[in-house]
């Protein structure tokens, strides 16, 4: 086990490793998502956070943006640090934007 695994290699490894899983894991969460079910109307944070999960899963592109610009982010704030490790960090990041974009591109998401 590498202690210095980050949480983003750990997320690839385990989807490298176990994609019948994955595919199990998302076909459940779609068969789930198929029955409608009363969301909560009023304007409590509770309400707010399950529209906006529950967009995110039921719209599969505006989750590939937001995941895009949050490592846009994470990239740019890691430079900004500009010290070694920090820098190590973005580039690692660049490298997983980089293969999510070409996901998205090949998905037509």
């Amino acid at each position: 086990f590498d202690a210095e695994a980050t949480f983003l290699d750990t997320v690839s490894e385990g989807i490298e490793r176990h994609p019948t899983m994955l595919r199990a894991a998302a076909s459940r969460t779609k068969e789930l998502l198929k029955d409608e079910r009363e969301m909560l109307d009023d304007d409590s944070l509770a309400a707010r956070a399950e529209r906006f999960l529950q967009g995110l899963v039921r719209h599969p592109a505006m989750l590939w943006g937001t995941f895009l610009r949050v490592t846009e982010l994470m990239e740019e704030e890691l430079v900004e640090a500009g010290d070694k490790d920090s820098l190590a960090k973005a580039e690692s990041i660049r490298q997983v934007r980089i293969a999510a974009e070409a996901v998205r591109e090949s998905r037509q998401l």
